[in-house]
């Protein structure tokens, strides 16, 4: 018995000290054990590799409720999928894929299969965004310089950068699984200057391919 025990106790001791220095792979580390990184649910699914690195996280339910957890530290890292509007509170961003954004004039949410009923404007090529939306119907995708001069009529589809709330809300866009349509927003990590832009690429590289 007692023999038993002390074989079940060596294998122990190599399990873990395999796990702790095996394969040259960073499985904790502890300089991030202080960080709490917060995403909202289209993010929740990049945590464990963020864990996995000593990261804390927090799983919010919205980009609103995200900013309020960064703004009032008690997280350091926020990764949200749109651009912040102009009334609240304005951090450092550091993009994590591209993606495009969807607004109109009051705002709203519709799903995938509803996105051939509405007329769609945007300044972008309109090749790239039919391919990447083939839901769109390509005679209601249209062409126009300023398209917040549509914002009324219809979606307005633009870059992160064009983004412009000043007379435009965001559309979210869902799946049948009431998932967020990938490349329908776009992966952006924010924080406060008190963080270093390094610690963020760190982040960035952990989680951008599975985005």
């Amino acid at each position: 018995m007692k023999k038993s025990i002390l074989v079940l106790i060596l294998v122990f001791f190599i399990a873990m000290s395999s796990y702790a220095f095996g394969a040259g792979e960073l499985i904790f580390n502890p300089d991030n054990d202080n960080l709490t990184i917060v995403g909202c649910p289209s993010y929740h699914k990049n945590f464990p590799a963020l864990q996995d690195e000593g990261f804390r996280v927090i799983r919010s339910g919205s980009v609103t409720e995200s900013i309020q957890l960064l703004e009032s530290e008690r997280a350091d890292f926020a990764i949200i999928g749109r651009k912040l509007k102009p009334d609240e509170p304005q951090f450092l961003d550091l993009k994590l894929r591209d993606g495009y954004l969807f607004l109109n004039e009051e705002g709203s949410s519709i799903t995938e299969s509803e996105m051939s009923s509405f007329d769609f404007y945007t300044d972008l090529d309109r090749g790239e965004i039919a391919a990447t939306f083939p839901e769109i119907s390509e005679d209601n995708l249209i062409f126009e310089k300023d398209p917040y001069t549509k914002t009324g009529k219809g979606i307005v589809v633009t870059s992160y950068e064009n983004t412009d709330y000043s007379n435009a809300n965001p559309v979210y866009i869902y799946d049948g699984f009431g998932r967020r349509v990938e490349n329908s927003q776009r992966p952006t990590l924010i924080f406060s200057d008190k963080n270093d832009i390094n610690r963020a690429k760190e982040i960035k590289e952990l989680i951008e391919d599975s985005l």
